[in-house]
């Protein structure tokens, strides 16, 4: 038990600090989202104080290969899972990492062995091949009567292929239906890798600054709490200690005796040199004008994510919006950058343009359903506007 402790103890820890130092979280999901799925999850962000979200963690449908009928459903049960799972991942993308590898040995050489695979499957009848690809053992070592393809050379066409990449690939490469390009394409979508790069691309790595700087700001609050519950705790103990050797000091300057004008110098150079007290004030309020800031800088980052999040939903929408609107809404959401002048249109940067628009896009938000991409855009739409209103009233 004590094992045990200690273990989930490093768990909870190493969870916590890939949390804070990740810019993004890829979970792999099973090819049903379990309880326990939703249950990790929970407590994945509860561990990591919220840092896994819908607006940096995806999910993956690995290995649908495995099984022809995961495959054949692979869209509808990755829609099921996103559907299950929504508040803490921003999608589930189905993948079949076996059949993406193969395909790169496939492509090779003018896509020669590809070629070979295709030649050869296509040379044994439908039914024939069927019955073949429902074992391993049929497919390589039964002789089929009169086959025009020996198990010599089908077990050559196998090679290091696991038998269930082979028969998700043979069997595309078998429909007479397809030509070569076609046969390509068509596992290349199956890998489900073009649009888990599309993705990651577009919610990780066009706003990888975002989240880096989000990430270092994180960490420079961290460190400043340690200046405060750490540092700062301790320069008060050694103030109070300096205070009182200040005090024996100057004590002992005016019990000398002596000449008053140098007494004077030296009680004005003993102050200058151990008043720590004021020297603690300037930390403290370096502290909190640092604190400050990287707060402010915080809050304007998750701001910069949210028109990002809403940005991509409005570019996915279909036909939700008019070309005004979207003419509006791009710039506003920072599509071509984050300055107040790059938001709006020229000359627009007044009070009463902000508000009447923002009046607008609350009307467009009170009035669609709340699951509906409109009114997802609409409020942040509302809440940009405001924010652009406060930055213009208050500068």
């Amino acid at each position: 038990m004590r094992l045990n402790a200690e273990l989930r103890e490093r768990h909870d820890e190493e969870t916590r600090r890939l949390g804070d130092t990740a810019d993004a979280v890829i979970y792999l999901v099973g090819q049903v989202a379990r309880v326990t799925d939703q249950a990790f999850l929970r407590e994945f962000a509860e561990t990591t104080g919220g840092g896994s979200s819908a607006l940096n963690a995806i999910g993956v449908l690995s290995k649908i290969e495995l099984q022809p009928e995961v495959m054949s459903r692979r869209h509808e049960l990755s829609a099921k899972i996103a559907t299950q799972l929504e508040d803490t991942l921003n999608t589930v993308i189905p993948v079949a990492a076996g059949v993406h590898r193969e395909m790169a040995g496939l492509k090779s050489g003018d896509r020669a062995e590809l070629r070979r695979i295709v030649s050869t499957l296509r040379r044994i009848p439908p039914d024939a091949l069927d019955m073949l690809l429902t074992s391993e053992e049929f497919f390589c070592d039964f002789d089929l009567p009169d086959s025009p393809v020996p198990p010599e050379e089908r077990r050559g066409l196998v090679g290091s292929m696991k038998w269930a990449v082979f028969t998700t690939i043979a069997r595309v490469a078998a429909d007479g239906a397809l030509s070569l390009d076609g046969v390509e394409a068509r596992l290349e979508e199956m890998s489900g890798f073009g649009p888990l790069w599309d993705v990651l691309h577009r919610h990780f790595i066009e706003r990888g600054h975002v989240l880096r700087c989000r990430r270092i700001t994180a960490d420079a609050r961290e460190a400043l709490g340690d200046i405060r519950y750490i540092h700062l705790p301790r320069l008060r103990k050694e103030a109070r200690n300096e205070k009182a050797r200040l005090e024996r000091f100057l004590a002992f300057i005016n019990r000398s005796g002596g000449d008053s004008e140098t007494a004077l110098e030296l009680e004005g150079f003993v102050r200058e040199r151990l008043d720590v007290d004021a020297r603690l004030r300037g930390v403290e309020a370096l502290h909190a004008e640092l604190d400050a800031e990287l707060g402010g800088l915080l809050v304007e980052l998750v701001e910069y994510t949210e028109d990002f999040e809403a940005l991509q939903k409005l570019e996915a929408s279909d036909d939700a919006f008019s070309d005004a609107d979207l003419a509006e809404l791009r710039p506003l959401l920072g599509l071509y950058g984050g300055e107040v002048a790059k938001r709006l249109p020229p000359g627009a940067a007044n009070a009463e343009y902000v508000g009447w628009r923002q009046m607008h896009w609350g009307k467009v938000m009170a009035e669609s359903a709340s699951d509906t991409v409109e009114h997802a855009v609409a409020d942040r739409a509302y809440t940009r506007y405001g924010l652009i209103l406060d930055e213009i009233l208050g500068g």
